[in-house]
């Protein structure tokens, strides 16, 4: 992809994030659309986390600028925080590998890698800004969430075929096939509405946030779907496979006014 549009995608996975938070927080009863600390964490620590070894060393130079903007405002959230930010770094690295050039991680493993990429999100986008939220509906968010994210690991898959096979990466795209892939897709978004169900008869969080949910599933499914028919544009397609992200954040946001 050309630099500028790479830069483009750096800035908009790290929103995505901070979109996530913040869906999140309408759905749990919280304080919503904050920037501090922890957003500014998740935001740079996003950018870093997925593009700290581009092959570009602009991109590469801006992802490290991003890590230790991250590891500043790391020293500055609260103790029990950072405990839990062991998890999600832990598991980056054992996704990517402990050896360079980073060929020994767990997404060498094709039931692994769509897994792993969901834990790490849900981790960091519920878990992480929400602990004190009591256990049980913070547990069911979470595997809502984890889900959702799954569902959206599947299109990437799709998206990086080509340089996956380029590598030897197995994944369950390329075991299934784009229709195949895209199926399971749709039962993991149809999994993490019916997670949402179970979380609202008990604990409602109201009815137009629910409705926000499943019409922010239901739009992203129909998204993911054009983005690989056989005429769709590729150029990028990987951006768009994150904007369910932010799209649930404008549903659930607009919701509130109801």
């Amino acid at each position: 992809m050309p630099f500028w549009l790479v830069l483009a995608h750096m800035i908009w996975i790290g929103w995505c994030a901070v979109a996530m938070v913040w869906s999140n927080a309408y759905l749990l009863g919280k304080c919503s659309s904050q920037i501090g600390n922890l957003e500014i964490l998740i935001f740079c620590g996003t950018i870093f986390g997925y593009h700290f070894a581009q092959p570009d060393l602009r991109l590469r130079a801006i992802a490290w600028i991003a890590g230790v903007i991250a590891g500043y405002c790391f020293l500055g959230v609260a103790a029990p925080v950072r405990s839990l930010l062991l998890v999600p770094f832990l598991v980056w690295a054992s996704y990517y590998g402990w050896k360079w050039p980073l060929r020994a991680g767990l997404r060498w493993h094709i039931a692994w890698k769509p897994i792993v990429v969901a834990f790490a999100w849900a981790w960091v986008t519920v878990l992480l800004p929400f602990k004190n939220t009591p256990d049980w509906p913070l547990l069911l968010f979470f595997c809502a969430r984890m889900v959702f994210f799954v569902a959206l690991a599947l299109p990437y898959d799709l998206h990086d075929r080509a340089y996956d096979q380029q590598r030897g990466l197995s994944t369950f795209a390329h075991r299934l096939g784009v229709s195949h892939t895209l199926r399971w897709m749709d039962v993991a978004f149809l999994m993490a509405f019916t997670l949402n169900l179970i979380q609202y008869a008990l604990q409602p969080f109201g009815q137009m946030q629910l409705l926000a949910l499943f019409l922010s599933y239901c739009l992203s499914s129909c998204l993911l779907r054009y983005l690989f028919r056989q005429h769709a544009p590729e150029s990028g397609r990987k951006i768009l496979i994150d904007a369910p992200m932010p799209l649930q954040w404008l549903f659930l946001y607009f919701a509130q006014g109801f």
